[in-house]
């Protein structure tokens, strides 16, 4: 039994290392790191904040399923409806440019993925992920990384995000529209 558990989590960790490689990324700097935070100060129509989760009973709730064989807990989903009109802010770059920007913050999180159930991005156009204080970030990602159509959206999912801090606090969300 416990060599199935291990074959069932060296299969997930194989499949997500390649999911995670299908990331097309242009792996470049948000732009917005140019530019001092002050520019982009965001206020509460800009942040979003997750609710608490509880560690310790999901450690609890985790340890009675390895006795059952179940695979480890990977995450805890919130599930959440943020697009560029209900949430985050728009900023207008020094060169005309606009850019949208979204604050999550997670308390206890250790750290942050994102599953996208409509993603599309238009021609022109670079998404970043990074963590707060600005010492991991993803992206850009670009229309590259679109599936089927504007008319036909489909899903989307991102590598982790972390912070150097035990608890993950705020991470940004950036899209550079030209």
């Amino acid at each position: 039994m416990k060599q199935n558990k291990n074959s069932i989590i060296i299969i997930c960790l194989l499949l997500a290392g390649l999911k995670l490689q299908a990331q097309i990324s242009t792996e470049e700097k948000p732009i917005s790191f140019k530019y001092s935070n002050e520019m982009f100060r965001t206020n509460s129509a800009g942040l979003r904040t997750m609710p608490s989760i509880n560690l310790e009973e999901l450690r609890i709730e985790d340890k009675m399923e390895e006795s059952s064989a179940i695979p480890p807990r990977f995450g805890y989903p919130h599930n959440v409806n943020f697009n560029l009109e209900n949430s985050g802010e728009w900023f207008i770059m020094p060169n005309d440019d606009k850019l949208w920007k979204l604050e999550i913050s997670c308390p206890e999180a250790l750290s942050i993925n994102l599953l996208y159930n409509k993603f599309w991005l238009p021609d022109g156009a670079k998404f970043f992920i990074y963590s707060e204080n600005k010492k991991h970030s993803i992206g850009a990602f670009t229309s590259r990384n679109n599936k089927g159509t504007k008319e036909n959206l489909r899903g989307f999912a991102t590598g982790l995000i972390y912070n150097d801090t035990f608890f993950f606090k705020k991470t940004y969300f950036c899209i550079l529209v030209y």
